[in-house]
């Protein structure tokens, strides 16, 4: 079994001219959406040619490549025998091909005629003229509305010379971005949901004044008629695009092993964080009687000035995690300003006894700008935020497209690169709260986190806990219905810590017959790898995928489960054969 090298190619002339204007260049968010994934990959920063095809199965081009050289060494990379994948460029092809490009805003694309049509920003869809000599293959389709009808296909795929184009009409590195991180920075309050709900117009700049869903057709209602996201957007394009070159890959016989999101046995994560608000200690040791009930540990986002020397102890005792909820709200006095976070984050330091700080979520959520909040986290050695997250009752649930812990990207003063911050957004709080969610939502809420394996991150306050009975009870049956699905609790500090550690893994192919070496300078524990199988192998193993535990879809792509357990520095791994073997360095 051979295995794919793929390769991600940047016109570094397009790149610097759009620097150059002020523009962003989102593309290059497939660098976290692959790294994320644990697949294999490496940027090519010169231009390609026919000769790239003996180094290169796969060619995923960022930008739009409308002419130049640039465009001529891909051409002759795709006849020499390439696979090339575009999402929403290659315009330099159009009238060579024969198409026509309807650009249009926001709207949806329905990849499998069963599946829930996914939101995008913008897409350029290609459509073939009245009269062309090019034959293409349209995949899924696009829609300005979720109900309407469609206006080509998602995906178009076609032959060029010896090789083939796959081009998509949705830019979903940028698509993904803009779930996530919004569109433009936050100066102004966001626009609130037309039925009341969720009224984000309140003065105070938050994460959910950045938004991109829709009021209408992103939201459907939970057990009491509440509207609420219900849909992880963003997660669900990462791994259609990750779907996409495994199966390009199998289909040519090659296999491309990634490593997998959480620990061997390990399915789900969930985790409970709480804001001190008031910091009263009756409500802290009301929030400590729960956590031993439910033998769980949590993390602890302290407000200035926070509880007392005593208590802090006994919180650290009990093994849950301290971390910082930077207050930047006017009405208390407060701004946004970076020396006031680091001084914050210093306070928490000597009140806590902590020597780091891993993790912050904000007062409020409050945020404004783009990448702001990220960037002092990174002065202040603060490597994971868990700011994003809903502060309106209609606007509960995925309300940035995503459960998965992801970095974020930077706005093009900073040469949009990725941020050293693991964002980890939640996705409401205060379950059973007479003014907030019902228990309707824990369980689609749950279902959806599982299906994509993020983390189902739910927020308690602990003065809700200690007034509220309903609050309680809320977060009883959290508890218990995630564990009955298979998640296991972990604070923000141990995802962080375990997503860091796989994300050092280095894959590197030894030679092409199937051999592999895993490398990491970090201890890394029940690792697991998985090997897509090629369609031979499929065809083969149709039986064995009924029968056998270690093969198994993951991304919609069949593959073998190889568990490499515990070790430190470099790992071999020879998946050539029907075994795998492995043998530590």
């Amino acid at each position: 079994m051979k295995i794919a090298r793929v390769g991600v190619f940047v016109n570094r002339r397009e790149l610097e001219d759009r620097w150059k204007r002020n523009e962003n260049f989102f593309p290059l968010y497939i660098e976290e959406i692959f790294r994320h994934a644990g697949i294999p990959f490496e940027f090519v920063n010169e231009p390609v040619g026919k000769e790239a095809r003996e180094r290169w199965d796969v060619m995923i081009v960022l930008g739009d490549l409308s002419q130049g050289a640039e465009l001529d060494g891909v051409r002759e990379y795709v006849r020499a025998g390439g696979h090339l994948i575009s999402y929403g460029g290659l315009t330099g092809l159009v009238d060579e091909l024969e198409m026509n490009i309807v650009r249009m805003k926001a709207g949806y694309a329905a990849l499998e005629p069963e599946d829930q049509p996914l939101r995008f920003v913008q897409a350029e869809l290609w459509k073939q003229r009245a009269i062309s000599g090019c034959r293409i293959e349209g995949y899924g389709n696009i829609r300005e509305q979720p109900n309407e009808d469609t206006l080509g296909p998602a995906l178009v795929s076609f032959a060029y010379g010896k090789g083939r184009i796959d081009r998509w009409a949705v830019n979903i590195p940028t698509t993904v971005v803009a779930l996530q991180q919004g569109q433009h920075p936050v100066y102004q309050d966001g626009k609130p949901a037309p039925d009341g709900t969720a009224a984000i117009d309140e003065g105070i700049l938050k994460a959910d004044d950045g938004m991109v869903l829709d009021w209408q057709w992103d939201r459907i209602v939970d057990g009491r008629g509440m509207p609420y996201f219900p849909y992880p957007f963003a997660d669900w394009w990462r791994e259609a695009l990750v779907r996409h070159v495994l199966q390009l890959v199998t289909e040519h016989g090659k296999t491309l092993p990634f490593v997998d999101y959480w620990p061997d046995g390990v399915e789900a994560i969930a985790m409970i964080s709480h804001d001190s608000d008031l910091n009263r200690e009756e409500d802290a040791e009301t929030t400590l009687g729960m956590l031993d009930e439910l033998q769980i540990k949590s993390t602890w986002c302290m407000l200035e000035p926070g509880y007392s020397q005593d208590m802090m102890s006994k919180i650290q005792a009990k093994e849950h995690e301290l971390a910082l909820h930077y207050n930047a709200l006017e009405m208390e006095g407060k701004t946004w300003d970076a020396v006031d976070f680091a001084r914050q984050a210093r306070w928490l330091m000597g009140v806590g006894g902590v020597s780091e700080i891993v993790s912050n979520k904000n007062h409020y959520t409050c945020f404004e700008g783009w990448d702001d909040l990220f960037i002092w986290c990174e002065d202040n050695d603060i490597l994971s935020d868990q700011t994003r997250g809903p502060s309106k009752i209609g606007n509960i649930g995925f309300l940035f497209g995503t459960s998965r812990p992801y970095l974020p990207i930077s706005w093009f003063h900073h040469r949009n690169r990725l941020l050293n911050v693991l964002e980890i957004g939640f996705l409401t709080q205060d379950i059973g709260h007479p003014d907030r969610a019902d228990f309707s939502v824990i369980e689609p809420l749950l279902n959806q986190v599982k299906r994509v394996r993020g983390v189902a991150h739910f927020l308690f306050h602990q003065v809700c806990l200690n007034m509220y009975e309903g609050v309680r009870e809320g977060m009883r049956k959290l508890v218990h219905d995630a564990r009955s699905s298979g998640f296991v609790f972990w604070t923000g500090k141990q995802i962080n810590d375990w997503e860091r550690a796989r994300r050092s893994v280095k894959l590197s192919i030894l030679n092409g017959a199937g051999c592999l070496r895993l490398e990491s300078d970090n201890r890394i524990e029940s690792l697991v790898l998985w090997v897509p199988l090629t369609k031979q192998e499929k065809e083969q193993d149709c039986t064995r995928m009924d029968l056998d535990e270690e093969v198994r879809l993951v991304m919609g792509v069949a593959c073998r489960k190889v568990a490499i357990g515990e070790w430190t520095g470099a790992v071999d791994v020879d998946i050539s054969g029907q075994e795998v073997n492995t043998s530590r360095q």
